[in-house]
């Protein structure tokens, strides 16, 4: 589980920091391979900090920076 924890901060480093989420063929199983993480561990620390599975944390991501960018400068995506 110690791996898991860093693993889920380089995660959410990656989300908040490296913006993984703009790139809409990312899914959870993919920045598990990116990271070398343990898929399961991780999606079970996710779902346990978040409340999300990390695909649902993704989406949400998404949904929000579509909001961002169709509420600041009008684009639709």
């Amino acid at each position: 589980m110690k791996n898991a924890f860093k693993d889920y901060d380089r995660f959410i480093a990656l989300m908040t920091d490296g913006k993984l989420y703009i790139n809409p063929s990312i899914s959870f199983h993919i920045a598990c391979l990116l990271l070398g993480a343990e898929e399961k561990s991780l999606g079970d620390l996710v779902f346990s900090e978040t409340g999300f599975t990390g695909d649902e944390l993704i989406d949400n991501y998404r949904q929000s920076y579509r909001k961002f960018l169709f509420e600041n400068f009008g684009i639709q995506l």
